[in-house]
Formats: structure tokens, C-alpha cells, sequence
């Protein structure tokens, strides 16, 4: 008996507390992601700033090409199927 009550005193106590702790918890984590995006913001605005492109001037980037075999090389092989009459 005694160990349920102190079982439900102390999630009694646990759920007062973060009744409490929990609006600040959130308010700091929401105020560092805030950060942490202007910070992000603020890197590509300076990426982008630095290309020297005029404005309606076509850009065109170039990406590396995969040079493994093609994809349906890995499939399988194809089997010729004919039709059966009754």
C-alpha cells in the first residue's frame, strides 16, 4: 500500500513540474531553431549574393553524371512469352 502512494505522489509531483517547466522548455527550443534558421537564411542570402548573374540571365549548372551501369542491367532477364491457343 504504501508503494502506491508513493508511486502516485510522485507522478503527481512530475506532471506539477512539468506543468511548469514545459512552456519554457518549448519557448527555448522554439527560440533556438529560430536562430538556427536565420542563420541558415542569412548563409544562402550570401551564397546567392555572391554569383554575379544579371537578373533574367539563364543559368545553367552542371552536375555529375553517374557513370554506373544502367539501372535495368540489374533487373533481370527478359523472357519472350507466347501466346497460347486453346
Amino acid at each position: 500500500m504504501p508503494t502506491i502512494l508513493i508511486i502516485i505522489l510522485v507522478l503527481y509531483i512530475v506532471s506539477r513540474l512539468l506543468r511548469y517547466l514545459m512552456p519554457y522548455i518549448l519557448r527555448r527550443m522554439q527560440h533556438k531553431m529560430e536562430e538556427r534558421m536565420q542563420e541558415y537564411a542569412g548563409r544562402a542570402a550570401q551564397n546567392n549574393t555572391s554569383e554575379t548573374v544579371k537578373e533574367g540571365e539563364t543559368v545553367v549548372v552542371k552536375t555529375a553524371r553517374d557513370t554506373s551501369k544502367n539501372k535495368t542491367d540489374e533487373i533481370g532477364d527478359y523472357v519472350d512469352f507466347e501466346e497460347v491457343q486453346d
